[in-house]
Order: structure tokens, then sequence, then C-alpha cells
């Protein structure tokens, strides 16, 4: 039957362009590294020693395949908040008792500001 063929051209069309993929990054990462190789000479011992150390430190990572990546909300405006954004944070109740009252700045009584202040 001709769904049967298609599947199988299909499949068989994925494997070719994985197997060129492969080759074609294999040559890449082959020229990569012989550009490093020939530029490594000339760079000082401090230099040689940054890179060895993180070429070492690269060959001993395990490869671990992500499956299931989680994705983070945005910081967005959480739902039912008015003016508030998701980083901010609400505040505990010590440091609401602990916020001075705003005063008035000609006569520094609490209750009015220097708009409304009686002694103007």
């Amino acid at each position: 039957d001709l769904e049967s063929v298609h599947r199988k051209i299909v499949l068989l069309v994925e494997s070719q362009v994985k197997e060129v993929r492969t080759t074609i990054s294999s040559q890449h990462m082959k020229s990569l590294l012989q550009s490093l190789t020939q530029l490594y000479r000339f760079w000082t011992l401090h230099q040689q020693a940054t890179v060895y150390a993180q070429l070492e430190e690269l060959t001993y990572i395990p490869l671990t395949v992500v499956e299931n990546l989680v994705i983070n909300r945005p910081r967005e405006k959480p739902v039912g908040a008015k003016n508030q954004k998701s980083v901010r944070r609400d505040p505990s109740a010590f440091e609401i008792a602990e916020k001075r009252p705003r005063q008035c700045s000609t006569c520094h009584q609490i209750g009015h500001n220097c708009q409304t202040c009686p002694n103007k």
C-alpha cells in the first residue's frame, strides 16, 4: 500500500539527513580543533593553562539529555494583582511595623503634609 511506502521513504530520508548532519558536524569539529591547536602554540602560558583546564573540564561533563524541560513563568503581572509584578514580594509584618509614619516637613508633626499644614 501507498502509505507504508511513503513511511519507508520518509524514514530513509530522515536517516540520511541525520548521517549528513553528523558528518558535517564532525568535520566542523575537527577543523575547529585543528585551528585551536595551531593557535595554542602562540598563546602565553597562562592562556594555555586556562584553555587546557576548560577542555579538561568539558571532557568529564556527563552527557545528559533534558527531556522534560520546565519553562519558567515570565515575570509578568500575576493574575488578580492590580499594580504589582511577580518579582515584588509582600513585606512581612515586622517591616510594616518598622516603617515610620510620614510627617509634615514644615512643623514635623504626624497626620498631615506641608500642603495641608495648619501652621502654614
